[in-house]
């Protein structure tokens, strides 16, 4: 990622593309944009990209003429030709960072840093991880509950909460606080963690539902059928229940078989139940997949 934009190597690897990913429904679909580096050789084939503490780029190059994978004769490629590219705006001077030396607290400030290269936060948050892992670090989880529950939780939002559940700091009780987050982004990424360990207690397996049934985002019913993945069929039955009364999703590009893959297990292991969620299901293939499983020998 790259100011907000997707680069990748094309199938040839001869050049960077740029893609631009736009929200369509429940998720999004890439527009290309102009090409962000054009190497002008056949032999370049980028692999992966990443970016420094100083935002330089640098790229991986496999450079072989042989442009896919030969199992026959693995001896036709070029081991000898690998190359790294750096990529810099203007006359960059580099400089030494070494953040394992940051005490626990300078690596929160890096968290909610708000500078625009999320490399300082990634490596803050790798290194919060490693050390709680560890039982080296002290408790940070106050300050950063503050960020998340009360400032300003747009800006900071997915990387408090990420590292707060890498060093075990983000309680059920905390986090079921999270569901009356405007952001639908918070909403989701709440469900998603309370699922880790596929044990979310009594009172998130009932707000599920109640998402389920009146949250407005797509994203978020995306994030509820994935969950059900992870729970029993008793415990996603009424989840499932409310999410197949959204005829709105019946044209999305993800929920329709994320539903199903859900709904499943349900049929299965109750065709009672199965029956019932075909009579009340408002999505036309659900209701194609229901009878045909319950119909199935």
């Amino acid at each position: 990622e790259y100011h907000g934009r997707l680069i990748m190597g094309n199938i040839h690897g001869q050049r960077l593309n740029m893609d631009v990913p736009e929200r369509a429904g429940s998720g999004y679909v890439g527009r290309h944009a102009p090409d962000f580096l054009n190497f002008n050789d056949r032999a370049s084939q980028t692999l992966n990209q990443q970016i420094d503490q100083d935002g330089n780029v640098f790229v991986i190059d496999w450079y072989d003429r042989q442009q896919c994978h030969n199992q026959r004769d693995p001896n036709v490629h070029d081991r000898s030709n690998g190359r790294i590219y750096k990529i810099s705006y203007g006359d960059k001077k580099g400089t030494q960072v070494d953040l394992a030396k940051l005490e626990d607290k300078r690596l929160v400030d890096l968290l909610l840093n708000a500078s625009p290269n999320a490399w300082y936060a990634r490596h803050a948050s790798r290194l919060l991880q490693e050390r709680a892992a560890d039982k080296q670090l002290r408790s940070t989880t106050p300050e950063l509950m503050r960020v998340l529950l009360n400032v300003n939780p747009d800006k900071y939002l997915l990387r408090v909460m990420w590292s707060l559940h890498a060093t075990a700091g983000l309680t059920e009780k905390d986090a079921m606080r999270l569901f009356s987050n405007k952001s639908e982004n918070a909403r989701a990424w709440t469900i998603q963690l309370l699922c880790e360990d596929h044990k979310p207690g009594e009172a998130a397996l009932k707000e599920f539902a109640r998402l389920a049934k009146e949250d407005p985002s797509p994203l978020v019913r995306l994030y509820l059928a994935s969950a059900c993945q992870r729970l029993t069929v008793a415990e996603r039955a009424p989840i499932v229940e409310a999410l197949l009364a959204h005829a709105e999703d019946a044209a999305d590009q993800n929920l329709p078989l994320m539903y199903w893959y859900a709904t499943e297990p349900i049929v299965a292991a109750e065709p009672a139940k199965g029956a019932l969620l075909l009579a009340r299901a408002k999505i036309p293939i659900i209701r194609e997949y229901i009878t045909r499983r319950l119909t199935a020998k």
